[in-house]
């Protein structure tokens, strides 16, 4: 009877344990859908903005041609890339909850190993990929602030063209709208290199689905 009832306290515990590295795998894996989501928002933002740029050059180049419908794509232009920057601030954010939670997590079951080997090695993987995540968080922050003086140059074009669209008016700025045609391609190249940033990190901290079955 008390080894009966001794199995049935040890598959208890190891169910325990078995629940609790699944719940530590799922935040992972949450993670890792987040950063390639993430990512994927990066990458639908590039159209809209290579439409922002065009239209800019259009009007430097040739403001002769139909200014109406120059000034309208442009508008349609902006209007786009603004609802896919909102989009990319949004799963960011997302993004950094779920990689705290799941770093804190991964702290919690670091004090619960005896093993000191054992211990040791994940808590210096834990300390890499933590690293990896926060320079990642930085470079997005870093480029956001980028963002937003390019965006309001950008409105700021919008809304003078939208007052006095003639060839005068386009002259008085064609200054900002140069340098924002200059400044959207810098961006352009910064948005492709941080979309494979984050999709390379997610793809790191993305289970096999080997192990994904086991873990279930």
């Amino acid at each position: 009877m008390k080894t009966h009832t001794s199995l049935i306290l040890l598959a208890a515990v190891a169910a325990l344990l078995i629940g609790c590295s699944t719940l530590g795998y799922k935040k992972a894996q949450d993670t890792s859908s987040s950063l390639r989501e993430t990512a994927q928002s990066i990458d639908d933002s590039i159209p809209p903005l290579d439409a922002v740029l065009v239209a800019l050059d259009n009007l430097v180049k040739t403001p002769n041609q139909n200014l109406i419908d120059q000034y309208q794509s442009y508008r349609s232009a902006l209007a786009n890339l603004g609802s896919s920057i909102g989009t990319i601030n949004s799963r960011a954010q997302d993004m950094q909850l779920l990689g705290d939670a799941y770093f804190l997590n991964w702290e919690g079951e670091l004090a619960k190993i005896q093993n000191y080997e054992i211990a040791t090695d994940s808590r210096d993987r834990k300390t890499l990929v933590s690293k990896k995540f926060s320079a990642l968080s930085e470079k997005y922050v870093s480029l956001n602030k980028s963002l937003t003086p390019f965006m309001s140059d950008l409105t700021d074009i919008r809304t003078a063209l939208g007052t006095d669209l003639t060839e005068k008016g386009l002259k008085s700025v064609e200054g900002v709208l140069k340098k924002s045609t200059r400044e959207g391609a810098r961006i352009r190249d910064s948005l492709t290199n941080l979309s494979a940033d984050f999709r390379n990190l997610g793809m790191e901290m993305e289970s096999s689905s080997s192990v994904a079955d086991t873990a279930r």
